[in-house]
């Protein structure tokens, strides 16, 4: 993928037992990809899933050779256990918002 007109990356993924998906990985690691980016993951898996989120993002810091700009995870409906349904929530979706701006401030130079 051709991201040479682009400043700042967002990248999302969901998270497979702490890793992002092989395609994400891939993508991580391909020529261009040093700009300065922020991650997004989503989760299925109770109890489990918040922890292994951040080890998803620890991944993602590795493969793209930086860490991000931000992060925010939010939980999602499984496909097979079928959890988190009602996502996101209102709750979820303020938190994206802040994620957003977030990255723009920082794009920006401000904390």
């Amino acid at each position: 993928t051709d991201c040479s007109a682009y400043d700042t990356l967002v990248v999302g993924t969901l998270d497979i037992r702490g890793r992002p998906t092989e395609r994400i990985s891939r993508f991580l690691q391909g020529p261009g990809h040093d700009k300065p980016y922020a991650a997004f993951v989503t989760y299925g898996m109770p109890v489990w899933g918040p922890v292994s989120t951040w080890m998803c993002f620890r991944e993602i810091a590795r493969l793209s050779g930086r860490k991000p700009l931000a992060t925010f995870s939010c939980p999602g409906l499984h496909p097979k256990y079928h959890t988190y349904r009602g996502h996101p929530s209102p709750a979820d979706l303020e938190r994206a918002y802040l994620f957003g701006v977030k990255v723009a401030r920082r794009t920006q130079g401000q904390p």
